[in-house]
């Protein structure tokens, strides 16, 4: 049964035959009490979570089991304290250990090999032991070298402000990674490496961002794998391009490395061949009574991929032109303050900044007034034209789950889908939006969340600096820094939420503004109002036209708001904040406004609209931003990201004396085809 070779073959083939016809099978106890083995090897890693140890393990029990040996597994949950009594245990349960990565220290790592062997180290060797101590076969990667190969890697792609995100304290092969950082230091004297504390999983490197980013390093070198999948969700999130703006690379080359987005350069390591080699230095000693090697070094190779990238020459790029090129060039002007109540001269594209107040802030405009209520008194005729229009009833406002949906009547096609925000991660400053918004005959002419700015969010009211708290979402521009992700994401809430009586095209909210700390900074009442606008071009259908109108005023009632911007902090043409329509992706965008056509002219002009043209998949669709009464400068994106706001800091900081306020209106037709420069033009003016 044992298939000895003294036993004649033609008696062992007719023993077999028997057993096998009664169903006849050894108890391993029993064999095991004989034999004096377990024919069981038990292997001992720190995280079972982590992919490297798996595919370790892969190779230790894929290699055992052709010589008949299975294994049993033990994780020390990276508990250095406990990891000698799981590893002693385990061995007392079976022939011999694989000891994955220990992290205790040399000394009491030396007792274990003598109380457990035979044994082997993965990732690991002993320190100085005295003469005649045990020793055990050890097998490593030489993380040194790899180190020096991906920043030199990164040196030659013109990095020199590198972070590298460290693991645990304890880890061997963490310490043989700083020493291959000092040779890239001494071997690049203008390199700026710098060592943050993370750890080794993709949480560990996701709370590291905000230190990567205020750090403004252009490459980030993470432990391994998996923190550096942190670290990119980390980025990803703040809206931070890579390798655009940073390089992220990591070591060990795991399956999913390849498959993450952008695909990951890393160092490869032999993962399942250290499992293998391991079992085959292990049976030598068990059945042969080999004399272990003393170290065994395996090289890792890097794979580059496209996370790893050149270094950006205008890593802080502001604004592109149409053919491309940066437009933006010119430092910034000192900015001059504009305050509510007053009339100030800006200086974007020769426009005005006159922001007015309502009464409870000071007086109030008349010929602003007249124009708002001039206004109203249009949107209020459209109105009833529009619900005696064909194909489309007029929008109705109603709720469904936690959201908000405005349809084309009651049992219609949904237009704009008003959500909480309340699961916008804080780091996106969470705030209500608007998303999707859909033209009459479905094409969506919103974007939320999207790879290149993930903090956009559909229709929003979103303001970079409200007093040092970023309502915009992702970093903030700070003079003489850059952009650096800050603590200092607050939240809008809505503590009211209701249709109006009287009109169910309307939604009314109160949006209570609060910053990073709980604190509240200031009250909005918001007015959503849903139209059709019928007749307004002949060569139009009836039903192919729409419009949705925001009327938001903001108040100073928890005392006095400085609201600024990046252009207002140093960056220039970076003017944005207010009330900001990001648009999806399109296989063709074309910007018109009262300035001409194209990006550059509308971008800070003071036309009173402009007009994104697209064509999707779904059709041909055009969207028209029209500001009733007062101008404010565009800020409008196309080449980078389609996307616009009126803007209320565009050049000065905007203050509002406590009790004041301020009133931001904006109107939108959204159409179903591609409209000429004329015919935009013709639609604006019904909008004002």
């Amino acid at each position: 049964m044992n298939g000895r070779s003294t036993v004649d073959p033609e008696i062992s083939a007719r023993v077999r035959e028997a057993a096998a016809g009664l169903s006849y099978r050894p108890s391993n106890v029993a064999r095991n009490l004989a034999l004096g083995r377990t024919t069981t090897v038990a292997v001992v890693v720190p995280d079972l979570g982590n992919p490297v140890f798996q595919q370790i393990l892969r190779g230790v029990a894929s290699a055992a089991a052709e010589d008949g040996y299975r294994v049993l597994v033990a994780e020390t949950a990276e508990d250095e304290s406990q990891e000698a009594a799981i590893a002693l245990e385990a061995r007392l349960r079976c022939d011999a250990l694989v000891l994955v990565s220990p992290r205790m220290p040399d000394a009491e790592l030396a007792r274990l090999v003598g109380e457990a062997e035979p044994l082997v180290l993965v990732n690991r060797e002993i320190g100085a032991v005295a003469e005649g101590a045990p020793v055990a076969p050890c097998l490593v990667v030489d993380y040194a070298d790899a180190t020096l190969q991906v920043v030199s890697h990164l040196v030659g792609l013109g990095h020199r402000r590198v972070a590298y995100l460290a693991g645990p304290r304890a880890s061997a092969s963490d310490g043989q990674r700083r020493a291959g950082l000092a040779r890239a230091q001494e071997l690049h004297p203008d390199l700026r490496l710098e060592v943050l504390p993370a750890g080794p999983d993709i949480a560990a490197g996701h709370a590291v961002t905000p230190a990567v980013l205020a750090g403004r390093f252009t490459a980030a070198v993470a432990y391994n794998d998996l923190v550096a999948f942190g670290l990119l969700a980390g980025l990803n999130e703040a809206g931070v391009a890579v390798p655009g703006d940073i390089s992220v690379a990591g070591f060990d080359d795991i399956d999913l490395a390849r498959y993450a987005t952008p695909a990951l350069t890393t160092a490869a390591v032999p993962q399942t061949d250290l499992g293998r080699h391991a079992w085959r230095e292990l049976h030598a000693v068990i059945t042969e009574g080999a004399e272990p090697a003393v170290t065994a070094r395996f090289a890792a190779r890097l794979q580059v991929r496209a996370s790893t990238g050149p270094l950006p020459r205008r890593p802080e790029r502001v604004h592109l032109a149409d053919d491309g090129r940066d437009a933006d060039t010119a430092p910034a002007p000192a900015p001059t303050p504009t305050t509510v109540g007053s009339r100030t001269s800006g200086t974007g594209a020769g426009s005005t900044t006159d922001i007015q107040p309502t009464a409870t802030g000071g007086p109030v405009d008349d010929s602003v007034a007249a124009t708002a209520r001039t206004a109203q008194d249009r949107t209020d005729q459209d109105q009833t034209e529009g619900s005696r229009a064909g194909g489309a009833g007029a929008p109705v406002w109603a709720a469904d789950g936690d959201a908000m949906v405005l349809r084309a009547g009651p049992e219609g096609a949904p237009l704009a889908r008003r959500e909480p925000g309340d699961r916008v991660p804080r780091i996106h400053s969470p705030r209500p939006y608007l998303h999707p918004v859909h033209t009459l005959a479905g094409v969506a002419l919103t974007d939320a969340g999207p790879v290149d700015h993930r903090h956009h969010y559909g229709v929003s009211i979103a303001l970079p600096d409200v007093n040092g708290t970023s309502h915009w979402g992702g970093r903030t521009f700070l003079r003489d820094v850059g952009p650096t992700l800050l603590e200092n994401h607050g939240t809008q809430v809505a503590t009211a939420l209701r249709v109006a009586p009287d009109d169910t095209a309307t939604l009314v909210e109160d949006v209570l503004w609060s910053d990073e700390q709980g604190t509240p900074q200031l009250t909005e009442e918001r007015r959503l109002r849903g139209k059709l606008l019928p007749d307004v071009l002949p060569d139009l259908a009836p039903d192919a036209l729409w419009v949705l109108s925001w009327d938001s005023t903001l108040h100073a009632s928890h005392g006095a708001l400085e609201i600024r911007s990046p252009a207002t902090n140093g960056r220039p043409g970076a003017g944005y904040g207010g009330l900001f329509w990001r648009l999806p992706a399109a296989d063709r965008t074309r910007v018109l406004s009262a300035a001409g056509e194209g990006e550059s002219a509308a971008h800070g002009s003071s036309s009173p609209w402009v007009a994104f043209t697209q064509q999707h998949a779904a059709g041909p669709a055009t969207l028209v931003l029209a500001q009733p009464g007062v101008v404010l400068p565009w800020f409008l994106r196309s080449a980078e990201y389609p996307g616009a706001c009126p803007a209320l800091a565009w050049d000065a900081p905007l203050f509002v004396p406590d009790g004041g306020s301020v009133q931001i209106r904006l109107v939108a037709a959204l159409v179903d085809a591609e409209l000429t420069l004329d015919q935009a033009a013709t639609v604006a003016e019904a909008l004002r």
